[in-house]
């Protein structure tokens, strides 16, 4: 029976995370892999109005259910009448192998005894207790540990909400929900990499390899199993970004007008995402005027201002402009810290981003582990999340850097006679780089590449498949079958170590050896957020609360997620295999 409850779970969770947004973009005249990659975007934004004015409104959720009913009623007539209601073979082949990720992913998650990590305590619960917010109609002055409802953005947090009005408001139902808002930046990174980097490729083919690439990737996989923003953000800038790169090629007037709205999306996800959308926005304004559209730019801006006052106009008569704009914890942390302090953070935390290596800052956090399992467990996650390369993943970087050294070589020893610099790719080099600007706002050492700097990091991991791509046809097997084989070395040491630690070595029900008292309560207040004891504080943050994770409501299906989850990671690396041998023999 509980087999067939998660299976309906997240089969209902996918569905609605994609049919609402389906019927909406099937309006557009939009390619099929354009639809399929904006249909979650849309629902998860449609999800976020409901939520939100349901909170601000005080409405009973049943008006929320009438209105989407109708709404989908609504589109499935008009385009039946019109004879536009059907899936092209290319996007059910899409969505059935996304599936196969989500599915793969919950697993992860399903095997999780609680959110552990690194030093990430209190994180998690607190994503969870802002969706709360908006269920349970909550004061927006109710305080969050030290800080309140307007220092996040809402979008993440009121379309959570109403899925929870729909299953429920236990922990694992918001766990495959927030997975699947994370793992849509890999919608937008195929999306990239379908239309510019490898154009005119089997769009299954390359699905496939940007879909295993990022499944097998550690930092990737972190940031989708946690309840963080950063890669929903992620998802909706990247989309943005696509559309600028598409109006610059082809002088699409819609491109402006989707470009700009998933730019603002994006913003009411993270505050993270602004200098992204600076360096976008900037571009669009630039090509607009050059391609004299200026008129639906400006439209465009309209647009994108008013749904940005969906979440500003409530929050400024709500908490006043200062507790609305400048109240971010990044923010309020360190304002008081002196210019020249700042710089000196500003080039640490920079070099330290570049730089493959593990920090003084997370070394201090995982040096006192008494499990040797669980000390490895906390370097990877730290090591594989602080760093841009190691965030890429070597097995990615490494061709990357080294096509990169080709190309810069051929172009000084041709004298720069035929390198020409287009503003696309100045646009492109400006948005990697100011991900960077955040970092003004950070602590010394606080792992730069997984808090602020994923979008530039998934834009870096697209052209890597263009590289891989490359170096596939020029080399031939050989490349493939070694590039694979660092893959599946990185993920198992990456990947593997996530889902398999936790289970076997940080659940105190399981692993006999921990000692609450000994572990825990015994050792100073410092200690209890270092190394081992974060771990079991993270432990008792579950149990104090009560809450339910999937771990615990499919505790008798713990060997069915085990098998899943070993069963689609070794289908994911033959699918990778596969589909790299097929392009790089495709003419």
């Amino acid at each position: 029976m509980n087999l067939l409850v998660f299976t309906t779970f997240i089969v209902l969770v996918y569905l609605l995370s994609y049919l609402p947004g389906r019927l909406i973009v099937q309006l557009l005249p939009l390619k099929s892999n354009e639809k399929f990659v904006l249909s979650f975007g849309v629902s998860f934004f449609l999800y976020y109005l409901l939520g939100f004015f349901q909170y601000i409104f005080n409405f009973p959720f049943f008006w929320g259910y009438l209105f989407l009913l109708s709404l989908v009623i609504c589109l499935s007539f008009f385009l039946y009448t019109n004879k536009k209601l059907s899936l092209p073979s290319l996007e059910i082949k899409l969505l059935g192998i996304f599936f196969l990720g989500f599915l793969f992913v919950t697993s992860i998650q399903a095997l999780q005894p609680y959110y552990s990590g690194g030093g990430s305590y209190w994180d998690w619960y607190e994503y969870y207790f802002r969706s709360q917010f908006f269920f349970n109609h909550l004061s927006p002055f109710t305080a969050i540990g030290n800080t309140f409802l307007p220092q996040r953005m809402p979008l993440y947090h009121g379309a959570t909400s109403f899925f929870m009005s729909i299953f429920g408001n236990g922990f694992w139902v918001i766990q495959p929900i927030n997975s699947l808002f994370n793992m849509s930046a890999l919608l937008s990174c195929f999306l990239i990499c379908s239309e510019y980097l490898l154009p005119k490729k089997r769009q299954i083919t390359l699905f496939i390899i940007v879909m295993s690439l990022l499944l097998l990737n550690l930092h990737f996989v972190a940031q989708s199993t946690y309840p963080w923003t950063k890669a929903m953000t992620a998802y909706y800038i990247l989309v943005g970004l696509y559309f600028f790169l598409k109006n610059y090629k082809e002088k699409s007037k819609l491109s402006i007008y989707l470009g700009l709205i998933f730019l603002a999306m994006g913003h009411l996800v993270h505050q993270v995402s602004f200098t992204y959308i600076f360096v976008v926005a900037l571009g669009f304004l630039i090509v607009s005027i050059k391609h004299k559209q200026f008129t639906h730019f400006f439209l465009a801006l309209l647009i994108h201002l008013i749904l940005l006052s969906t979440w500003y106009i409530w929050a400024y008569f709500t908490f006043g402009s200062s507790l609305t704009i400048a109240s971010a914890q990044i923010v309020t942390e360190t304002k008081n810290i002196p210019i020249g302090a700042k710089l000196d953070i500003l080039f640490y935390d920079v070099e330290q981003t570049v730089l493959p290596v593990l920090n003084q800052y997370s070394w201090n956090k995982i040096s006192n582990d008494k499990n040797f399992f669980v000390f490895f467990y906390d370097f990877v996650y730290l090591f594989w999340g602080a760093t841009m390369p190691s965030a890429i993943s070597f097995s990615v970087s490494i061709p990357l850097i080294y096509f990169t050294s080709i190309k810069l070589i051929y172009i000084v020893r041709s004298g720069f006679h035929h390198f020409k610099i287009k503003f696309d790719h100045i646009i492109l080099a400006f948005f990697i780089l100011s991900g960077f600007l955040p970092l003004w706002y950070s602590t010394k050492g606080s792992g730069a590449a997984g808090l602020m700097l994923l979008p530039s990091t998934l834009l870096l991991i697209c052209f890597g498949v263009y590289a891989i791509n490359h170096f596939a046809k020029k080399i031939g097997s050989k490349f493939i079958y070694l590039f694979s084989f660092f893959i599946i070395i990185e993920s198992m040491i990456g990947v593997g170590t996530k889902a398999l630690v936790p289970k076997f070595f940080l659940d105190p029900n399981v692993n006999k050896d921990i000692d609450m008292k000994r572990d825990l309560y015994d050792l100073s207040q410092d200690q209890q957020y270092k190394g081992f004891a974060v771990h079991l504080k993270n432990y008792t943050l579950k149990t104090d609360n009560h809450l339910i994770l999937l771990y615990d409501k499919f505790a008798d299906l713990q060997p069915f997620f085990v098998l899943v989850f070993i069963t689609l990671w070794i289908t994911l690396v033959g699918m990778l295999v596969r589909s790299l041998f097929i392009l790089a023999h495709q003419d």
